[in-house]
C-alpha cells in the first residue's frame, strides 16, 4: 500500500486565484522571522510560479511537507491535483504499476504520475528509491510522457515534480542524471537550530494544539531565551515533543508565573541538555582551573538560564562556595 495524499482542487465550486487565498495562508504557517527562513520562503514564492522540477533539502521534520504544499498552492497549478508519494514504499516489481498505471483490459489502473497531471507530485525520501523507480522518473522527466504497463500508446503528462531530500545533495546516493533533473531548482531549508528568532513562534504553534489556554512563550523572556539557547538536534519533532511535555505539566494544574514557565520548560527540554549547551558556550566550565573572568560570565549564564542560586552553582561546578564567592567578589570589586 503506497501512502499518498491526493488533493484535487478542480472539483471545488469556488476557485481561488493562484498565489492567493489558501496559498497565502499556507505560507503563513511557516514562521519566518529568521533571515535563513525568510530567504527560503522568498525563494519558495519565486519558484512556485515555475514549472521546473524543484528539490527541497532539509533534515527530517523541517516543515518540508508544508513547504512543498505551499509551492503547489502558491503557483499556477493550485487548482490541479497534489500527489505525495513515499518512494521507498514502491518496490522494483510494483514500480511500473504504481507510477505508470496499467492498460490491462480486465483491470485498468491509472498510475500516480497520470493522477498528478496538470498538478504537482511531491516525491518523499527520493534518496531511498529503488533503481526501477529512479529509471521511471528519469524517463518521465526527459520525455514528459508515460506508457502504462502492458500498453503501447504514450500518454502525455504535464507534472511539476517537487522532491524532498534528507541530506545535502552531494551525500545523496541516487543516479546523477536523475538528481540533476529533479534539482533543476533547489532550496535549502534551515535546521531549527539555525532559526533562533523563529523558535518562540514555532513553540507557541506546537503548544496551541496541546494546551487549551492562551500562553505565548514570547511573553516570558527567560523561557524564550531557553528556547534559543538549545540547539534542537532533533529538529521540529523534538520541539513538538518538548511542547507536549510542557503542556502536560501545565494541564496538571501548574500555576502560570515567569518562574514556573521557566522551570517547566527546563524540565521539558532537560536540565542536563541545557547545561551541556552552556558548556559549549563557556568551555571554562569543563576546565579544572578556569580563569576567574571566564568563570564569572559562565556563572551568570547558569543562574540566568537554569535559575540556580550560588549554592546550586557551586554544587554543579564541583567547586567550593569560597572559590565561587571569590570569583563573584572580584567581579564586584
Amino acid at each position: 500500500m503506497i501512502t499518498t495524499l491526493h488533493i484535487d482542487n478542480t472539483r471545488r465550486a469556488e476557485k481561488a486565484a493562484p498565489g492567493t487565498a489558501s496559498g497565502a495562508a499556507r505560507w503563513k504557517e511557516l514562521a519566518a522571522a529568521s533571515d535563513s527562513m525568510k530567504h527560503a520562503v522568498s525563494l519558495g514564492k519565486k519558484y512556485a510560479a515555475s514549472p521546473l522540477p524543484l528539490g527541497l533539502i532539509g533534515d527530517v521534520s523541517a516543515h518540508r511537507q508544508i513547504f512543498a504544499e505551499c509551492i503547489h498552492t502558491g503557483g499556477p497549478r493550485a487548482q490541479g491535483p497534489l500527489i505525495m508519494v513515499n518512494l521507498p514504499q514502491i518496490s522494483a516489481g510494483d514500480a511500473g504499476r504504481h507510477l505508470l498505471g496499467s492498460s490491462d483490459v480486465c483491470a485498468p489502473h491509472t498510475g500516480l504520475i497520470e493522477m498528478a497531471n496538470n498538478g504537482t507530485m511531491v516525491l518523499k525520501n527520493v534518496q531511498n528509491a529503488c533503481p526501477a523507480v529512479q529509471d521511471i522518473l528519469l524517463d518521465v522527466l526527459a520525455h514528459n510522457q508515460i506508457i502504462p504497463t502492458g500498453g503501447y500508446q504514450p500518454v502525455q503528462v504535464n507534472v511539476r515534480f517537487v522532491s524532498i531530500f534528507d541530506k545535502p545533495l552531494d551525500e545523496t546516493k541516487i543516479r546523477g542524471d536523475l538528481l540533476r533533473r529533479l534539482c533543476t531548482l533547489s532550496i535549502d531549508l534551515p535546521l531549527l537550530g539555525e532559526r533562533k528568532e523563529d523558535l518562540p513562534i514555532l513553540f507557541h504553534a506546537a503548544l496551541s494544539n496541546l494546551y487549551d489556554r492562551e500562553l505565548r512563550i514570547s511573553y516570558y523572556q527567560k523561557a524564550s531565551d531557553l528556547l534559543r539557547l538549545y540547539s534542537w538536534p532533533g529538529n521540529t519533532s523534538e520541539l513538538e515533543a518538548v511542547a507536549g511535555r510542557f503542556a502536560t505539566a501545565l494541564n496538571n494544574g501548574a500555576k502560570i508565573t515567569p518562574y514556573t514557565v521557566q522551570n517547566i520548560l527546563i524540565q521539558a527540554i532537560g536540565e542536563e541538555q541545557l547545561y551541556r549547551e552552556l558548556v559549549l558556550r563557556h568551555p571554562c566550565l569543563s576546565e579544572k582551573k578556569p580563569e576567574l573572568e571566564a568563570l564569572r560570565a559562565a556563572v551568570e549564564d547558569i543562574k540566568y538560564y537554569l535559575g540556580y542560586n550560588n549554592a546550586a552553582v557551586a554544587k554543579r561546578l564541583g567547586i567550593s562556595r569560597s572559590t565561587l564567592w571569590r570569583a563573584l567578589r572580584e567581579e564586584e570589586e
